[in-house]
């Protein structure tokens, strides 16, 4: 039992571990969006994305809304853009005393990052 806790964890940071589905995180952080929506911001194709998608659903990392033909998505829980925002100021100190030119788009708040 105690193991399983890890298993759990370690799925969920695996759900996570892709920059694209970073991406897509930080596109539905402030708002539901639809799967064309996302698809077009990312430049993804559809198949890639729906891949990526069904990974964070699987995780339940995002939910989905059905209204008509379109499917929304939108941030299963507020916690998961605390984490990825504690991970940001966590690279931040990581890469503080490097003269490193990321240290500039580590430094910008999420929402300028995303192609919105």
């Amino acid at each position: 039992m105690y193991s399983q806790v890890f298993i759990l964890h370690a799925k969920l940071l695996k759900a996570l571990s892709n920059s694209k589905r970073l991406e897509i995180l930080q596109l539905l952080r402030d708002q539901e969006l639809t799967v064309s929506e996302i698809q077009e911001m990312l430049s993804l194709s559809q198949g890639n994305l729906s891949q990526h998608l069904q990974v964070l659903r699987s995780a339940k990392v995002v939910k989905t809304k059905r209204n008509g033909k379109q499917i929304h998505y939108k941030i299963a829980h507020k916690n998961f853009i605390k984490a990825s925002d504690l991970m940001r100021e966590i690279l931040i100190e990581q890469h503080k005393s490097k003269n490193d030119p990321l240290m500039k788009d580590l430094t910008k708040k999420m929402t300028d990052l995303v192609p919105l």
